[in-house]
This record gives structure tokens, sequence and C-alpha cells, in this order.
């Protein structure tokens, strides 16, 4: 080598993954609800009823958390 780095793949990224923890864990991490709008980004599947339900559950996690904190916001101690 001459000294210099080249920045790694996605795909030499992938495998150094699988090799340290596993296809399964690897897969299993990829499409984690957490991950999964990553995902669809990648490959290249927005706009599609998938990504509206991603969006739809973001807007319903969103709400939940609001609600959560007008009843904290509320509670009597």
């Amino acid at each position: 080598m001459d000294g210099t780095s080249r920045p790694r793949s996605s795909l030499g990224i992938f495998y150094t993954h699988v090799r340290q923890s596993g296809m399964e864990r690897v897969l299993t991490d990829y499409f984690d609800y957490d991950n999964l709008a990553t995902v669809v980004r990648v490959l290249r599947r927005a706009g599609t009823e998938l990504q509206s339900r991603i969006d739809q559950v973001a807007d319903l996690v969103r709400r939940l958390e609001e609600q959560h904190t007008h009843a904290r916001e509320g509670a009597v101690v």
C-alpha cells in the first residue's frame, strides 16, 4: 500500500459485519423498526406503500409522545 486510505465500500462494511456478527444478526438489526426507514431509502423504495406505513407509524409515535408529555405536565405530584 502507498499509505493512502480509500473509503470502504458499503458492501465491504456489510461483509465485515457479517463476519463479526453473523448473517442472521446483521439482517435482524437491519430490519429492526428503528432502521427500517434507512433500509427503505437504501433500497430506493421511497414513495412505496411501505414508506407510507413507516411515515404513518412515525406520526403516531410522535403523537403518543406528545400525549405522554402533556400527561406528565398535568400530573399532580
